[in-house]
């Protein structure tokens, strides 16, 4: 039953895997920034929302981010992050799928 609708993969394990390696990135992040001081916590929390904020960089998108204060927490970066990388995950795994049938 080659290509038949159970064999198609719906969930990127490519990209859960980025999220699972980032999750335990941004949490040992975070937990490193909660026994430090102001300035390290800081350093350490704006080091585990990385991807979104080199995303935001790379198209210009900074003004908007610094006037909208629900995109200033760490919660909604991570999730952004999560989301992007999942979505890297997908193009990344589609492409090599795609090489290995062709």
């Amino acid at each position: 039953m080659s290509g038949s609708w159970m064999e198609r993969t719906w969930i990127s394990k490519t990209g859960l895997s980025l999220c699972a390696i980032y999750l335990i990135f941004a949490a040992a992040m975070l937990i490193a920034g909660s026994t430090a001081d102001p300035k390290g916590a800081y350093v350490l929390g704006q080091i585990a929302c990385l991807p979104v904020f080199l995303l935001i960089t790379a198209f210009g998108l900074d003004q908007f981010v610094a006037g909208q204060p629900w995109l200033n927490n760490y919660t909604t970066l991570i999730v952004l992050s999560l989301v992007i990388l999942y979505g890297l995950g997908w193009v990344i795994g589609a492409v090599t799928s795609g090489s290995r049938r062709g």
